[in-house]
């Protein structure tokens, strides 16, 4: 380590707990070598550059609440055109944690929120400028959006000042704490390389695939423009069965706080999210076709959970109001068309699978209870009230057959039988019927 590598840390320090004259009579000296240092060729001395300019712009925006408008403006502006320049393709320094620059991003909308906004975010995103000029910065976009994001919720939460920057596990000279660790030995390959994101794919397209993860998690706190309420859900539907584990973490996320948050959604991502898997999700993958229905079944319970704490609501607002008839709920169809696709996955000879099916069906009673309406019946009780009269029926064509057979033969018929109400749900009996010869 260069000794400019330990100096850095010591000043930034030593400034961070002065007094406020103090430090505005001198931090902008150590502020000027800290930029000229972020284009530093040695990434670990760039790092540490960064990491006191994170924690100086901290103290300055927070702490020290800034100085007179014109003073702020220029030190704002110095710094936000050598971390951010006009007209380049990424953020300087290079190959650095996105979260350091969206931070201080925050910091700054913190008391200068329209310069956060307009000279900061509104470059990173392309705002106002001619399609025809705009061009795929990923990692600048990425930053963007994550910062909007960021200050937004800070906003509406109340969430007050942010807090001084730790140090977390890596210190800032670019050196990680020591501690003790056992490491693997055994060999990496490609596909697991790939698999933990050091493999030949996160070159060139990883910040697009980042900037991807980020959009995706926007949803629904930022929608699209140009794209309908089908191309949205299926695209993340399709998302839901990507091979990137955070993507299809994130799209999972997404999907269900669509259902959550947007009353007049829901029928769209259950009738979306089942033709999905209709159409795409093959029984030839069972691992991939059970976390689907496992998806679909926790869509279906979260929707029964919010209406419940609706159903609480509401009857805690009509203790002190006029009792008023409930509305006719609209989501009949679209229950029919999940219990459609139940009844299809009871037919599967995967044990597994028609036990999701059982439970999707006890789910969709559920909701049906909860809506409170009784002028429909759930499939799982029709099928309940049938299941005697279709095995009467099952075993008396056995029985007659049984009359026509060859002597001294033996027929055993197997049922694949599902009763709902029972302790377990499904299990396998077989039904002997033998014919004795005739004397």
């Amino acid at each position: 380590m260069s000794p400019l590598q330990a100096l850095y840390p010591l000043v930034t320090c030593l400034l961070c707990v002065s007094q406020k004259q103090f430090f505005l009579s001198r931090w902008h000296i150590f502020l000027n070598n800290c930029l000229s240092n972020l284009k530093n060729r040695d990434p670990k001395m760039a790092r540490v550059a960064l990491e006191s300019l994170y924690r100086l712009l901290w103290v300055y925006m927070i702490r020290i609440k800034c100085e007179s408008n014109t003073g702020t403006q220029s030190r704002l502006t110095s710094i936000t055109s050598t971390l951010f320049p006009k007209g380049s393709r990424s953020v300087v320094p290079r190959d650095m944690p996105l979260n350091i620059f969206v931070k201080i991003i925050q910091f700054i909308a913190q008391e200068r929120l329209d310069f956060a906004m307009k000279e900061i975010i509104f470059d990173l995103l392309s705002v106002g400028k001619p399609v025809k000029a705009f061009s795929l910065n990923p990692e600048r976009i990425n930053i963007g959006l994550r910062a909007f994001l960021v200050i937004a919720d800070a906003l509406q939460q109340k969430d007050g000042e942010p807090p001084m920057p730790n140090t977390g596990a890596t210190l800032p000279s670019g050196n990680s704490l020591k501690k003790k660790k056992t490491y693997l030995s055994k060999t990496l390959t490609e596909e697991e390389a790939k698999l933990i994101g050091s493999g030949s794919a996160r070159g060139h397209d990883y910040p697009k695939i980042d900037l991807f993860r980020t959009c995706v998690a926007a949803i629904p706190r930022i929608l699209p423009d140009s794209m309908s309420k089908q191309e949205l859900i299926d695209l993340l539907s399709r998302l839901t069965v990507h091979m990137d584990d955070e993507l299809r973490l994130i799209s999972q996320n997404s999907l269900q706080s669509l259902l959550l948050d947007f009353s007049d959604w829901r029928e769209d991502v259950l009738f979306g999210y089942t033709h999905f898997l209709l159409r795409e999700v093959q029984d030839t993958h069972q691992g991939l076709q059970d976390a689907s229905v496992k998806l679909l079944l926790q869509l279906l319970t979260q929707w029964r959970l919010a209406l419940q704490l609706q159903g609480k609501m509401r009857g805690l607002c009509n203790f002190f109001a006029s009792p008023r008839l409930p509305d006719r709920s609209p989501h009949w169809s679209v229950l029919h068309a999940v219990e459609g696709l139940a009844l299809l996955l009871l037919c599967s000879c995967q044990i597994s699978t028609r036990k999701l099916a059982v439970s999707v069906l006890r789910e969709i009673r559920l909701l049906f209870a909860a809506l409170g309406h009784d002028d429909d019946k759930p499939m799982i009780e029709v099928m309940d009230q049938l299941s005697p009269a279709v095995m009467d029926s099952i075993i008396h064509v056995a029985v007659s057959d049984s009359v026509s057979a060859s002597k001294n033969y033996t027929i055993i018929l197997y049922f694949s039988c599902c009763t709902i109400t029972s302790k377990h749900p499904l299990f396998t009996f077989s039904v002997h019927i033998t014919t004795q010869p005739p004397r």
